[in-house]
């Protein structure tokens, strides 16, 4: 299982949810470095930055591990991991994780995002620690 982290991504226009979400991530001590983003767009442009993120974050960027939310307004999740698509070749981001934040349980929203090879899983909302941890569990397992 993955226990630790440099820093996390959490990629939600809902303030609640982000928050229950930073909760989640302190409680399970997987990292203290926890970044913020308000939609795919945001998040997008976090991530193409990497000189200057680099620099200002050292050994903390890019993220391990990205909880992208699917529905948000200006650019959602699934746009998101079609623009992601291009860092796919970027070895600096190999190791980075997405598992995508969603409050349904839909079989299309799986199918469409297991054609994504950073997708690893799904966490449903709210986020505690619990379904944190059992879903990346199940990442790692599916790595």
């Amino acid at each position: 299982m993955l226990t630790e982290c440099n820093s996390i991504l959490v990629v939600d226009d809902n303030a609640s949810d982000r928050l229950l979400a930073k909760f989640a991530i302190e409680d399970s001590g997987l990292t203290e470095n926890i970044y913020f983003s308000n939609d795919g767009k945001e998040a997008l442009d976090f991530i193409e930055d990497y000189d200057k993120n680099k620099s200002a974050y050292n050994k903390d960027y890019p993220p391990t591990l990205i909880l992208l939310d699917i529905n948000m307004p200006a650019m959602n999740g699934f746009e998101f991991l079609e623009s992601y698509n291009k860092f796919n070749e970027d070895e600096r981001y190999n190791s980075v994780v997405i598992l995508m934040l969603t409050s349904s349980h839909s079989d299309d929203d799986k199918q469409k995002a297991s054609k994504y090879k950073s997708v690893k899983g799904f966490l449903t909302k709210p986020v505690d620690e619990d379904n944190l941890r059992a879903a990346l569990e199940q990442a790692v397992a599916t790595d």
